[in-house]
């Protein structure tokens, strides 16, 4: 069976490895973090660029070979980065770990990913100077807004758009001033049809039924929660 040549870029360097076509996404990813020594490994995944210039993550059970990455260069360009943010990355206790995270969240702030104005800004600037690196997280943690949070806009089935915020400890939908959240302790499914996806909570809450713009968003969707899904019961110790 061939093999293909993967170039990994991290915060810490870059991996030089193979892959084969049965290779998965999970397998690369435990396969660099033991090379790099970082620990837990399930708050990250892979990110490839798209032969058109987009750059997305991996589904890490699916093999690496199936998504459409641009495989025009000698080496296949994947990058390990985050896929969830810690709730309190400044407690990680492996160093390598913590530093990968210091820099890729300071990266984010740095290029406006992350919103930080004002007094924030010049702590976090000092913090930087100086590499203290865990004033630096545990700011960001507990003043950046929206830091461990993804959001996406959507609508419901009467067409009122809602906005779908997703962290590891569960979905909240605000639509309009009314906001209400599905703890990950009672969500018992999620499913996507077409262009929507349906957030199914324990009996006896009602299931919610979100529409995206296309099927490509509704994945991108369900993943994200099924991902942060999985790490909460990480940390909690289920899985």
């Amino acid at each position: 069976m061939g093999k293909y040549q993967v170039r990994v870029h991290t915060f810490l360097q870059d991996v030089e490895t193979a892959i084969d076509k049965k290779t998965i996404g999970r397998q690369l990813v435990l396969e660099v973090a033991d090379i790099i020594s970082v620990k837990p490994t399930y708050f990250f995944s892979l990110q490839y660029d798209t032969k058109d210039g987009k750059r997305k993550f991996l589904s890490l059970e699916k093999p690496i070979l199936d998504h459409k990455i641009d495989t025009r260069h000698a080496f296949l360009q994947l990058y390990l980065r985050l896929r969830v943010q810690p709730t309190n990355p400044a407690d990680i206790k492996e160093e390598n770990t913590k530093l990968i995270i210091y820099r890729e969240i300071k990266q984010a702030i740095e290029t406006g990913e992350l919103n930080c104005s004002g007094k924030i800004h010049d702590d976090l600037s000092h913090f930087s100077k100086h590499e203290r690196i865990e004033d630096y997280l545990n700011t960001v943690s507990k003043n950046v807004e929206g830091y461990g949070i993804m959001k996406y806009n959507m609508k419901r089935d009467d067409g009122y758009p809602v906005l779908l915020s997703v962290d590891v400890r569960g979905v909240s939908i605000r639509a309009g001033t009314e906001e209400s959240e599905i703890p990950f302790s009672k969500m018992k499914q999620v499913a996507r049809g077409r262009k929507s996806v349906t957030l199914m909570p324990l009996a006896p809450a009602a299931e919610v039924k979100l529409q995206g713009s296309d099927s490509s968003f509704a994945k991108e969707v369900q993943e994200t929660i099924m991902v942060n899904y999985y790490v909460h019961k990480q940390l909690l110790g289920t899985i």
